[in-house]
């Protein structure tokens, strides 16, 4: 059924070391509703799959809140920090911020160390993202930040973005940071973003920072 949960802070985080110790909100089969005052996932420091995760599974993601945050892991494998769904609205009056961590990916189709919102690893994206402060992606030093689709691509990215402040793409020293798909399997979708303030693509490592 659907799944709806108010609160004044929301905080997921994976565990430190070890092998599947990762800690998740899910609604598998209906609708998610989180109204919250700040959103914050902390993949695992360490260890492998201890990622932090926000899901719906089937229905739409509704999320209202002040403030949403997402770090990747510092180190380990597969210690990501995303929120998916096949669905999503999300709302946020203040600043969205996705940082990409240290934790590198397994060389699986699932496999994922970074921060993303949008559809994962194996869902198209359809994502309306209202924001009120600004948009930050960071690229870390082996995990990315996205909006939109997981690493293996090949999946539709339909995104429409209204920002109040300023969107900044950082790259990092590995995958970098992006909205939309992976440029190594891009597939279609119409991808709108608005800002009030600048658009900022600032690649300065090995990493891309783009759209």
């Amino acid at each position: 059924g659907d799944q709806t949960i108010n609160a004044g802070s929301i905080l997921i985080a994976g565990g430190a070391s070890g092998t599947g110790r990762g800690a998740q909100i899910g609604a598998n089969s209906g609708a998610q509703s989180i109204t919250a005052g700040s959103v914050t996932l902390v993949g695992g420091s360490g260890g492998t799959n201890n990622g932090a995760v926000l899901r719906a599974g089937a229905g739409l993601q509704t999320i209202d809140a002040d403030q949403v945050t997402l770090n990747a892991g510092a180190a380990g494998v597969d210690n990501r920090a995303v929120i998916v769904a096949r669905q999503q609205d999300i709302t946020v009056s203040g600043d969205v911020t996705l940082n990409g961590g240290g934790s590198s990916a397994s060389p699986t189709p699932t496999g994922g160390g970074g921060a993303l919102i949008g559809g994962g690893a194996s869902l198209a994206t359809d994502l309306q993202l209202t924001v009120g402060g600004n948009v930050t992606l960071n690229g870390g030093t082996a995990g990315g930040a996205a909006i939109g689709s997981g690493g293996a691509g090949g999946q539709p990215t339909d995104i429409s973005m209204n920002v109040t402040g300023n969107v900044t793409l950082n790259s990092g020293d590995a995958i970098g940071t992006r909205i939309g798909s992976p440029v190594t399997n891009v597939a279609g979708g119409d991808i709108e973003v608005n800002a009030g303030g600048t658009i900022a693509l600032n690649s300065a490592g090995p990493g891309n920072a783009g759209t």
